[in-house]
């Protein structure tokens, strides 16, 4: 029981982390937005795997889909800050990788909405 209930426990603390709001289109927000990155991200990841994608074009395609999430949470009431949308470490790490979309996230305009940019990698 002790180590299955302490990953039970860090399982649920996780997910009360990525959510600290309590409005439901928060929540959802929150969760969709983690979501879809991450799956963009493994789609992305893989294409570069296979030689369908270059790492560089791999790269612009994830940072364009993460600058519109960011704007999103930026324009939203209440504003969703991106450590808000992360956990900790996955923050930490896109935000050296991308320094240029976590600083431009709330001054310039995506140019398109993340759906897109994941259509536009296909």
């Amino acid at each position: 029981m002790g180590d299955r209930h302490i990953g039970e426990i860090s399982a649920r603390k996780k997910v009360v982390d990525l959510v600290r709001h309590e409005v439901a289109e928060v929540q959802n927000f929150v969760k969709s937005g983690n979501q879809f990155l991450k799956i963009t991200r493994s789609f992305i990841a893989n294409s570069v795997r296979e030689g369908k994608l270059t790492q560089i074009k791999g790269r612009t395609y994830f940072k364009e889909a993460m600058h519109a999430i960011l704007f999103c949470g930026r324009i939203n009431i209440p504003l969703i800050n991106p450590e808000e949308m992360m956990e900790h470490h996955e923050f930490q790490l896109l935000s050296e990788t991308y320094p240029d979309a976590f600083q431009k996230y709330s001054s310039h305009l995506p140019k398109r909405p993340p759906y897109a940019v994941l259509l536009g990698a296909i």
